[in-house]
């Protein structure tokens, strides 16, 4: 998360720029909002990730151990292991992540 804010900000031009002596007040630079986050594997540091970018306003898309790629509203738990929320028989209930 760090290192997409750094970038993000461009930190590391910035500094280059500083050691140079020169200040870019005014340059724009990048934001998160509206940007799309590639999460690979969506388990609890993927979800908890999700979470962290989509309050900076990114979309999200995550890829999940069956390998499919989906929005991260939409994406659920794999139909293997199912959540705290599933059922003893049956199938899984399957909540979007928050």
């Amino acid at each position: 998360m760090a290192m997409t804010l750094a970038l993000a900000r461009r930190l590391p031009q910035r500094h280059a720029d500083l050691a140079r002596g020169e200040f870019k007040m005014w340059e724009r630079v990048l934001t998160l909002d509206g940007a799309v986050c590639a999460i690979l594997g969506f388990g609890g540091i993927g979800q908890a990730t999700a979470r962290l970018m989509r309050a900076f306003g990114a979309r999200i898309h995550a890829v999940n151990s069956s390998g499919r790629t989906q929005r991260a509203g939409r994406v659920h738990r794999h139909a293997g292991r199912p959540g705290p929320g599933a059922r003893r028989r049956g199938r899984a209930r399957h909540r979007p992540c928050r």
